[in-house]
């Protein structure tokens, strides 16, 4: 992740730059940590048969995709597919040709993963620098710390603890430790909320940058998120809806 000069600008510094493409590749993938790979590492494929996906989806050459639908309908269990926390009930989930359920393929597969939800995970004993200079050291990358910090709005904020923290700078402490680590597969579930409009702003930017050098980015969302190019997929609803307590209430006027 490249941090522009100038952050009061995030979006009109995300549409510069040509973006690349994604291609499949046969290849073993090879032994490396988490940092970039080649292309084709980077292409996910999933075929869910029978599935309210339509059969099977590639993340395209545009390398991005937005699901959305209502609740319930599988959004964030079709990103834990992915991200292998669980499996799909049919099909198989494919990364660089290769079955994601195999465990080496899926040891190899994870060091490229990104994975943000609403639960935060940031510890409280830790302060918000060290929130991210944590998952740095997991990483083996150290230094990029305060700068995601810097760019996301927080650096004032690096010695506090996070219990200090309004419900949009958690999410955007989330965000500072996605770029700071900077894997290139990117699922990110409802990543937008609690965000005022400067960290929508952000978000956009850092997605397109990490789309711009080669990455994924696959998105859960009900709110919109300006994503150019993005491949949007809408989910169905899983079950036939039933009047709830509010209908009732009408039904009594």
């Amino acid at each position: 992740m490249r941090f522009p000069p100038n952050r009061a600008t995030p979006k009109q510094s995300s549409r510069t730059g040509k973006r690349g493409s994604c291609a499949a590749s046969n290849d073993v993938p090879p032994e490396t940590g988490g940092g970039a790979a080649g292309p084709g590492q980077r292409l996910l494929h999933q075929k869910l048969p029978k599935s309210p996906l339509q059969h099977q989806r590639d993340t395209p050459r545009r390398r991005a995709l937005v699901l959305t639908g209502p609740n319930g309908s599988g959004k964030s269990t079709f990103l834990r597919m992915l991200a292998g926390f669980s499996r799909p009930s049919a099909g198989r989930i494919l990364w660089n040709g290769h079955d994601t359920s195999v465990s080496g393929v899926y040891h190899q597969y994870r060091l490229h993963l990104n994975w943000l939800t609403l639960k935060d995970a940031i510890y409280d004993g830790f302060t918000v620098l060290e929130n991210v200079q944590w998952f740095e050291v997991l990483e083996g990358k150290i230094g990029k710390a305060q700068k995601a910090l810097e760019f996301m709005g927080l650096a004032r904020l690096a010695n506090e603890k996070p219990r200090r923290l309004s419900m949009g700078q958690r999410k955007r402490l989330q965000l500072a430790r996605l770029i700071a680590i900077d894997r290139p597969i990117w699922l990110l579930d409802e990543p937008s909320v609690a965000l005022d409009y400067e960290g929508v702003e952000l978000l956009e930017h850092i997605i397109q940058e990490n789309r711009r050098n080669g990455g994924v980015v696959i998105v859960a969302t009900h709110l919109p998120i300006q994503m150019e190019d993005a491949l949007h997929l809408r989910l169905p609803e899983r079950f036939p809806r039933r009047l709830n307590s509010v209908d009732l209430l009408g039904r009594r006027e």
